[in-house]
């Protein structure tokens, strides 16, 4: 397993060179079966986050039709997995993308301890639940409430293609300096509320799949959703995170002090769902990296200084230092092709903010909350 993981980071970070060629691909928002299902499993279940949509008629309609299996042997899993395990935000949305499409919901990459994802405990507790989930489809007739709401979902998706015109894909290859043989995919979660998800999928044969599952927290007089260019920096940070969580896991060891970081900021930080320093540590890296793709994609001064301000309220009071470093990295790519290769100059700055962090707290805005995973 450690070499194939090391195979798909090699194969990640490579020269730039042949990158600028790449197409800006046409992006198409979709809402998924397999997100709406583990959705309303793990609403049953009890995770606040997956109880916090503001679309009432919608969540009304599922409350309706599946409250009563509230004791179905998937929600009861579901449950146990939560409060045990811990598995909950994207640890959920990692078991949606690894399953086919319903009815069969088989995997679609081999089970393991760390696939879907580390929560779930054992590849027997995800095989377990996946054949509890099929039952809860069956049971339930999932298939029927999503069809009944084809309209809303098609409605959704409509408005939300408006918000994507912006984005190039391109900019990923060319700013990590890595090939993109890989499908990247909005898919619109109607009953996440204001939590957003930033999954990665890696089939047995190489492709790749790179999620932003973006929730729905505005909508209209009719109670519909509404997606506007507020949701574009959600979109990139979710995106940013199939590129950064494997390279911060390779390289996790090689961070000194984060531990003293995390302390001055923990409460923010456990407020916002990140509950350790690694979590911070990719988190630092995708927001800062959200900011330098609005600076390089057509966003106003007004607009980049907004989003940095929305960061440092968030607990990240380091980004205008984290951007400029890797301002420093985008200007000298004949040195640092990859973003690998600019590491060490991020572990260095890591190494030295615990002493910083007082005069950083000072000068920071007030906290505030999200969801963005």
């Amino acid at each position: 397993m450690k070499k194939l993981f090391l195979v798909v980071l090699l194969l990640l970070f490579v020269s730039p060179v042949l990158l600028s060629q790449q197409p800006t691909a046409k992006l198409s928002p979709e809402v998924d079966e397999r997100v709406e299902l583990l959705s309303v499993v793990f609403r049953l279940a009890g995770n606040f986050e997956y109880n916090m949509s503001k679309l009432d008629r919608y969540t009304g309609d599922i409350d309706r039709q599946f409250g009563p299996f509230k004791t179905h042997p998937a929600v009861v899993m579901a449950k146990k997995l939560a409060d045990e395990n811990g598995v909950g935000f994207d640890a959920v949305m990692f078991m949606a993308i690894s399953l086919s499409k319903p009815p069969e919901l088989q995997p679609l990459v081999p089970f393991s301890g760390t696939v879907p994802e580390s929560r779930w405990g054992s590849k027997e507790n995800a095989l377990q639940f996946a054949s509890l989930l099929r039952q809860f489809y069956t049971d339930t007739h999932f298939e029927a409430f999503f069809q009944a709401h084809r309209a809303l979902y098609a409605l959704a998706e409509q408005r939300f293609a408006a918000t994507l015109t912006n984005i190039h894909v391109n900019w990923f290859s060319t700013f990590y300096g890595m090939p993109t043989p890989a499908k990247f995919r909005v898919i619109i979660g109607l009953n996440d509320g204001g939590a957003n998800y930033g999954p990665r999928l890696v089939k047995p044969d190489g492709t790749q799949e790179f999620y932003a599952i973006m929730g729905s927290w505005t909508k209209d007089a009719e109670g519909d959703p509404t997606f506007d260019r507020s949701y574009l920096p959600t979109v990139i940070h979710e995106f940013n995170h199939s590129f950064i969580n494997p390279l911060v896991e390779s390289r996790f060891t090689e961070f000194k002090g984060l531990q003293t970081v995390y302390d001055a900021v923990g409460t923010t930080m456990k407020q916002n769902a990140y509950g350790n320093t690694k979590v911070m540590l990719q988190e630092s890296l995708v927001r800062a990296c959200v900011v330098l793709y609005l600076k390089e994609n057509g966003s106003t001064d007004v607009e980049v200084q907004n989003q940095i301000v929305e960061e440092e309220k968030k607990g990240f009071i380091w980004t205008p230092d984290l951007v400029a470093l890797l301002q420093t990295y985008t200007s000298q790519r004949g040195q640092y092709r990859t973003l690998v290769d600019f590491m060490p100059q991020i572990e260095t700055f890591f190494g030295a903010l615990g002493a910083r962090m007082p005069t950083l707290m000072e000068q920071a805005p007030k906290a505030s909350g999200s969801q963005s995973l």
